[in-house]
């Protein structure tokens, strides 16, 4: 079995909490590199990588392309005690965190972040990078695009769709599709 290595920073309180979550789970050795060493070839071509907390979207987006383009393969982690559909998907590399729900017919892609207590749910599909924090929910026929921000316990449901790029802000209700990209705040949620 190939090493984990864990994409963000060593120090930051969630990169660790990420590690000793795959580390208790799997028995796994689980490395950690900083970004700018991933992006600067300083790490070992033969370890599964995992991008963890890396919110800026550009960044995340670099380290996406630039598995891509080495060649190089992405670990999956999910949670054993969350919670995922038989006919939900979930794609390399991403992290499922504890206590999530991955319900019906779900689609979670390449590169996602779905911390602890997520809801991702009846035919939600989560573009490439997307990262949510705690709590949020994001229910019924519900695209998020490529690469956004789900703030903690933010709420999105019914049939909404989210362009690329998005900043969602903590307790945000989106009520109404977002078709630009930015940061969107409050309830209902308004581009702020």
């Amino acid at each position: 079995m190939a090493n984990i290595t864990l994409i963000g920073r060593p120090e930051a309180v969630l990169t660790n909490d990420v590690a000793n979550m795959i580390s208790a789970q799997t028995g796994s050795t689980v490395n950690k590199i900083h970004p700018d060493d991933f992006l600067a070839d300083r790490y070992n071509a033969d370890d599964e990588f995992l991008i963890t907390y890396v919110t800026t979207m550009d960044r995340r987006q670099a380290i996406a392309d630039k598995i891509d383009a080495d060649g190089l393969a992405r670990a999956t982690f999910i949670h054993n005690s969350a919670i995922v559909d038989p006919t939900a998907v979930i794609n390399s590399g991403t992290f499922v965190g504890p206590f999530c729900i991955v319900a019906y017919e779900s689609v979670i892609n390449n590169d996602c972040l779905v911390a602890p207590y997520t809801l991702v749910s009846h035919r939600a599909n989560l573009g490439q990078g997307t990262v949510t924090n705690p709590g949020a929910m994001i229910a019924g026929a519900v695209t998020v695009g490529k690469y956004c921000l789900m703030g903690i316990r933010s709420t999105t449901v019914d049939q909404i769709e989210i362009c690329d790029r998005v900043q969602v802000g903590p307790c945000a209700f989106i009520t109404k599709t977002i078709t630009e990209p930015g940061r969107y705040l409050g309830s209902p949620a308004r581009r702020g």
